[in-house]
């Protein structure tokens, strides 16, 4: 962990807006685990591990969720770069769920920047999904 305050994971501009709402570490297995909930507005988001890195790292890709997703969970946030002829072209992957009478909804996309693969997760959120008809509806 950094020893200057300005360099905290928690410091970082993508979570400068939240407020830390509970963070303790814990020991399980043997193991010391950290747990950091976080919120803005109406918003907590959550993550605990025994990684602190990572911990912040799935944070700070929860706070990036617009607030026209925050009723879905997410369950991944990928940014990788794939060669494209001579350059390396970057590209974001996002997977979301959300229950919804019983059933687990999710939604995908894949884009080569956050705000991209959001706005295509926002029309997607917006459709109205095809759920199967449950007997005695």
């Amino acid at each position: 962990m950094p020893t200057n305050v300005t360099d905290m994971p928690w410091n970082h501009i993508v979570l400068r807006p939240w407020s830390i709402v509970g963070m303790n570490h814990y020991h399980r297995d043997g193991r010391r685990y950290l747990f950091v909930a976080m919120t803005k507005d109406k918003r907590c988001i959550k993550a605990e591990g025994w990684d602190e890195a990572m911990v912040f790292e799935r944070l700070i890709a929860q706070a990036q969720v617009p607030e026209a997703l925050a009723s879905w969970e997410l369950v991944t946030m990928l940014q990788y770069q794939t060669p494209s002829g001579a350059r390396i072209e970057p590209h974001v992957f996002v997977e979301m769920k959300k229950d919804v009478d019983g059933h687990t909804l999710h939604i995908q996309a894949d884009a080569a920047t956050v705000d991209q693969v959001f706005q295509m997760l926002i029309m997607k959120a917006n459709a109205r999904p095809e759920l199967p008809i449950r007997e005695g509806t």
